[in-house]
């Protein structure tokens, strides 16, 4: 717990905006969750059955963008001009291992979830209404958390090709 609130206090110090909303997003992700029950709870959400296919197309889509980042860094990794801006930046040493981590984590969140979406068309219509709470709100929580994740890891990505003034070519136009 303290090495949490340490992380925090730094990341509240020296992060952005986007780092600061990925210390506490799991926390915020369950708020949502709540409220996801609570509109499912007062009918304006009638069923998740209709949405299945969908969501399973986009977890599909989402695990191969995972893929795709795995496959290019693994491929990049000791020469790429990516990783040597990762060690100009201060990044650590550790930063390879930390996204392979992060992404890693995103897979297994992704699996879960098609098994929980998958689950949700084989519970019984007239299931004890604590229990299809309970799996709705883990059923949000992983949708978000999936979502999020994703976009964190283009994100980091992104902003270390883009901020690397060594890494960009001179005729590139640099975006801020």
């Amino acid at each position: 717990m303290r090495s949490y609130i340490k992380r925090l206090k730094e990341v509240f110090k020296k992060g952005n905006s986007i780092d600061k909303f990925n210390i506490i997003n799991y926390a915020v992700f369950f708020c949502f969750s709540i409220v996801g029950i609570f509109f499912y709870c007062k009918g304006y959400l009638k069923s998740i059955r209709f949405g299945i296919s969908d969501t399973i197309a986009v977890s599909s889509i989402i695990l191969g963008i995972l893929g795709v980042f795995i496959g290019i860094l693994i491929g990049q990794r000791e020469n790429s001009k990516f990783f040597k801006a990762t060690q100009r930046n201060d990044l650590g040493k550790n930063f390879f291992v930390k996204l392979m981590a992060k992404i890693r984590n995103q897979f297994f969140y992704n699996i879960v979830f098609i098994v929980f979406t998958l689950l949700c068309d084989f519970l019984p219509v007239g299931i004890n209404s604590v229990l299809k709470i309970f799996f709705l709100a883990i059923w949000f929580w992983l949708f978000m958390v999936i979502l999020w994740g994703v976009f964190y890891i283009v994100s980091v990505i992104v902003d270390i090709s883009i901020n690397d003034t060594n890494m960009n070519d001179r005729d590139e136009p640099k975006r801020n």
